[in-house]
């Protein structure tokens, strides 16, 4: 912020039937805090930020805007919300609709979200970031691009859910023009009548990266001389997965392209005849394509290079068809299945140095082999959850002779790993819940527990949540984010374990845990019962353990 002090403002307190409510001034001349303690501010009229003013607004603070009113901003518009406390930019009812955030300086928004507007943002300012922000129920009529900046110094939108409604006219998730060196990364976004991304007017240097897009008419749109890098992203059930058209240059490496009507197209319309573009496609899935696999006019560009597509032989080195095999593209999983001929069967030499990925790491997948084709690689992962016991009453003590819940680790790999930094969590929404701080070293064939307490301070040993004996999500993902493994567990009675059969997908309920010796269960009755004096839970036959 400016060197000059800031004001805690409370905006004014309007008295409504007795209550009061907190709500901002028409322009804000000085750099100004709003904090959750006014909140919700109402915004009953147009708001602007004036040109060397800093508007900050902090975690939990929601506004409240009135039909067709704005906020402009000329200055420094920062919105500091958190992920456990969003800020919220929205209406009283979805019948009302706001506009839109007007940029003319530089807006910084993090968990962010927007809905029941028109627009999320349209800036001709110098820098818009945005992370980790959302957007719902946020539309207008043709042309009302949910995000568009034009001619911005920065330019970085990151990890956000922008959805559309594709029957209010021909409108982008994303219309960026006039940028260079930006980045547009981990973004879901569903839903729009014309383009997810549309980069154009001479954009250069674009990276697109790690995107989810689907249902849009084009998913990425580069054009008008820009040039652009994508990389690993999804691109799924659109009229189009990639464009480059009217003097675009675009390189599009390891991407999965599936169920569009045509999967790339280095023009612009089918009567532009000389809107052709160049694009370089290499390690990259296409399948499903409705009409077509690709499509050029005359002064088009086109080239493809260690491409996995389901019909279609491309021309090119390295390019091969087959079923991709994906895990279950019915439910959009996308991962590749042991045994996918896309596995290692990307450019062994992808950065073209003339050196081999068996001698250059930047040739290689996270695991270290050759590259794999598509927006995932294969993964094979190295960690299992072997046991689970959420409702621990006195099966094992913790160091702190507690008997909180508790689960196992196995390391089922050749070496031994380092835990540190690994991920745990009992929410498949936030993979990241609890992170391992410290060296925890498991050997191959050795394994580790963890326990479950919801300790506020946990150690190496324990985790910041608990289970539920109920049946809950438990997983475990490495520190690049990978999955290494996951399940959502049944109910398990008090003093019981969920235990898997030698490593398979196949469970049990088991008495004591692996080093112990005990009965084994192959499920639960449909309804428990219980003797006359309530003490004794049946349930189904035991067999002798394995």
């Amino acid at each position: 912020m400016n060197n000059v002090p800031c004001i805690l403002i409370c905006a004014f307190s309007l008295a409504v039937n007795g209550w009061t409510r907190s709500s901002l001034p028409p322009v804000i001349e000085k750099d100004t805090i709003l904090t959750s303690a006014g909140s919700p501010y109402y915004i009953e009229q147009n708001v602007s930020v004036s040109a060397g003013a800093t508007l900050l607004v902090g975690p939990g603070v929601q506004f409240l805007f009135s039909q067709n009113t704005s906020i402009t901003n000329y200055g420094r518009f920062v919105i500091k919300g958190t992920k456990n406390e969003n800020v919220e930019f929205t209406t009283l009812s979805e019948e009302v609709k706001w506009r839109y955030i007007n940029n003319y300086g530089s807006l910084h928004a993090a968990y962010l979200n927007i809905s029941n507007a028109t627009r999320f943002v349209s800036s001709y300012g110098d820098t818009v970031i945005l992370e980790n922000c959302m957007s719902s129920n946020t539309f207008g009529t043709t042309g009302d691009d949910c995000i568009g900046v034009h001619n911005a110094d920065r330019v970085l939108i990151k990890n956000c859910i922008i959805s559309g409604n594709p029957a209010s006219g021909k409108t982008d998730a994303l219309d960026l023009d006039g940028i260079s060196g930006d980045t547009i990364s981990g973004n879901t976004i569903s839903g729009f009548s014309d383009d997810g991304i549309d980069i154009g007017t001479n954009s250069q240097n674009i990276v697109i990266a790690g995107n989810i897009i689907d249902n849009c008419e084009m998913a990425i749109s580069i054009g008008e001389t820009s040039t652009a890098s994508l990389s690993n992203n999804l691109l799924i059930f659109c009229k189009g997965g990639i464009q480059s058209h009217t003097g675009a240059v675009v390189t599009a490496d390891r991407n999965t392209l599936f169920g569009n009507d045509e999967g790339i197209r280095a023009y612009h319309n089918v009567t532009e005849e000389t809107s052709g573009g160049t694009i370089d496609v290499s390690n990259t899935i296409i399948s499903h394509c409705g009409l077509q696999i690709y499509g050029v006019k005359e002064n088009s560009q086109i080239s493809f290079t260690y491409c996995l597509t389901d019909s279609l032989l491309l021309p090119g080195i390295g390019n091969i068809t087959g079923d991709p095999a994906f895990v279950n593209a019915e439910e959009n999983n996308f991962c590749l299945s042991p045994g996918s001929p896309a596995i290692d069967a990307g450019n062994p030499d992808n950065n073209h140095n003339g050196i081999s990925y068996l001698d250059d790491p930047d040739d290689r997948d996270p695991d270290g082999s050759r590259l794999d084709m598509g927006y995932k690689p294969y993964f094979k992962p190295d960690l299992k959850i072997i046991e689970i016991s959420p409702s621990n009453l006195c099966l094992i003590p913790d160091k702190y002779g507690e008997y909180s819940d508790w689960f196992l680790i196995y390391n089922c790999g050749d070496s031994s790993l380092n835990l540190n930094g690994y991920f745990l969590s009992d929410n498949a929404q936030d993979p990241f819940r609890h992170k391992i701080s410290g060296n925890l070293l498991i050997q191959p064939g050795d394994t580790v527990i963890f326990h479950a307490g919801n300790q506020e301070n946990p150690d190496i040993h324990h985790v910041s949540f608990k289970l539920s004996g109920e049946g809950e999500y438990l997983s475990i993902s490495n520190p690049s984010g990978h999955l290494m493994d996951d399940i959502h567990f049944p109910m398990v009675p008090v003093n019981y374990i969920f235990k898997r059969v030698d490593l398979s997908n196949k469970w049990i309920y088991y008495t004591l845990p692996v080093m112990g010796d005990s009965s084994e269960y192959t499920g639960l009755s449909p309804e428990p019962l219980f003797t006359a004096n309530l003490s004794l839970i049946h349930i189904s036959e035991p067999t002798r353990p394995y």
